[in-house]
């Protein structure tokens, strides 16, 4: 399985031709327009990678697609995203799909080269709005498909064969499974398209923009200074013997809870070297108490302190809670990240100097340990933060490292998501309104170090 950390971008406006089945008649118009009542495609270029089952190498080679799982969401109906044929990977075949948001779904359309050993027979597809289940391989963890059909040989490329939902859902995550296929004794699968298709026009993704002028306060112990928001809990720079370190300079204001994003208002009090952040997560009914420390042992210790509410709480995040970064516009930055690997013949530290010309990370790089190089000075991150899934290498996404930026570049360190209550063995209808702290909770802690 390959899985992908999935990001959000902004929503591109582009048309093409296609041929759609619709109650067993071809209808032709334009993608991305409602082609039947209360029909809306949703664009394919707010679709993002979450996991496949696996892929081929992309033909011809590099920069094109074809082949790969990025092919089933291109708009081009000429490329196609097919099973790592050449292991002769079995049924069944899916791809997990990102839509950039919640969504009220009622089908799936399904394309595919015509005379192809991949075409598709029996098909299901699954909804959640929990990334943490989109990105399971076991699809039990979906729960039921919301609706599953027998396909037939297409005339087209662009003939598009509809999988109606029993009801609408409403969920941000896809997983189209192709079962079996309509060649015998052919064990590859491919899709040339898959859309997914709303009950109502689809709100275009706009990115927002960064706030930088904001209210902070400096936490202060000994030589160590933390400048933190008072907004939310987030370190915006540190200071340590006179020397600076940036945090995350802009504002943020979203949790992430139970792999679901929800923007949070949240009221701060400070007393000494310790801030105390109240987050009100309104849309959940879920209140969340951090603290942010300068410690006496010249760390800051940043800890989840208490959870209430209706909602049981097992995973939670912050997106884009980068705890250290650097730029390229400082001389002497260096990120270091490493991986533990029982493959010795493989090296998997890697020491990058970051300069205006460093190759950028496409998304964010999970490491194991990391550190971050800023002239003078050194910072690393220590988390419990672990992945709730069946993954042997969950250790090496504990910490989330990004090189970003286009005329200079910034290198980032942040931690991933944290179990708070693992989900496997909880009471299913926890008190309401009540502290969800029960014993097997876990506490929520990530310590930045700076010398």
């Amino acid at each position: 399985m390959t899985a992908t950390p999935h990001r959000r971008r902004r929503r591109l406006t582009s048309s093409l031709t296609f041929t759609a089945l619709l109650a067993g008649t071809a209808i032709s118009g334009t993608a991305g327009a409602a082609y039947a009542a209360g029909a809306y495609d949703v664009p394919h270029t707010d679709y993002e990678l979450v996991a496949v089952s696996s892929e081929s190498d992309p033909y011809p080679a590099p920069p094109a697609i074809d082949g790969t799982a990025l092919a089933a969401f291109d708009g081009d109906f000429q490329s196609q995203w097919t099973s790592r044929y050449a292991d002769e990977a079995p049924y069944p075949h899916w791809i997990s799909l990102d839509l950039g948001q919640t969504l009220p779904l009622t089908a799936a359309d399904y394309a595919v080269k015509p005379g192809q050993n991949g075409a598709a027979g029996e098909v299901a597809v699954y909804v959640t709005n929990s990334a943490t289940v989109a990105a399971e391989e076991d699809p039990t963890a979906w729960g039921e498909p919301v609706g599953t059909a027998t396909l037939d040989a297409p005339e087209t490329a662009e003939t598009r064969q509809r999988v109606d939902f029993d009801t609408p859902v409403e969920g941000r995550y896809l997983r189209f499974q192709l079962n079996s296929g309509l060649v015998e004794d052919a064990p590859a699968g491919s899709a040339a398209e898959i859309i997914a298709v709303s009950s109502e026009p689809v709100p275009e993704i706009v990115d927002q923009p960064e706030i930088t002028d904001f209210e902070t306060v400096e936490l202060v112990n000994g030589d160590l200074t933390a400048t933190v928001a008072t907004e939310f809990p987030q370190v915006v720079a540190y200071t340590v013997g006179g020397e600076p370190f940036a945090g995350r300079e802009s504002l943020l204001d979203t949790w992430t809870v139970n792999g679901q994003d929800y923007s949070a208002s949240t009221t701060s009090t400070v007393e000494g070297a310790t801030a105390t952040y109240t987050s009100a997560v309104e849309d959940l009914g879920v209140e969340i108490t951090s603290t942010i420390t300068v410690t006496d042992e010249a760390t800051v210790a940043f800890a989840v302190t208490d959870v209430t509410g209706d909602v049981q709480v097992n995973t939670l995040g912050i997106p884009g809670h980068s705890l250290l970064s650097a730029t390229s516009a400082t001389d002497g930055v260096e990120l270091d990240r490493t991986t533990i690997s029982p493959d010795s013949t493989q090296n998997a530290d890697q020491y990058l100097p970051i300069t205006a010309t460093t190759a950028v990370d496409d998304d964010p790089v999970g490491a194991h340990t990391a550190f971050l190089v800023n002239g003078p000075v050194v910072g690393g991150v220590e988390t419990n933060a672990t992945v709730e899934a069946r993954n042997q290498n969950s250790w090496n996404q504990r910490l989330l490292t990004q090189i970003s930026g286009t005329e200079e570049r910034t290198a980032t360190i942040a931690s991933n998501s944290w179990v708070y209550e693992p989900s496997a063995g909880q009471d299913p209808a926890p008190p309401s309104s009540s502290s969800r702290r029960p014993p097997c909770t876990s506490p929520v802690t990530s310590t930045v170090t700076v010398t």
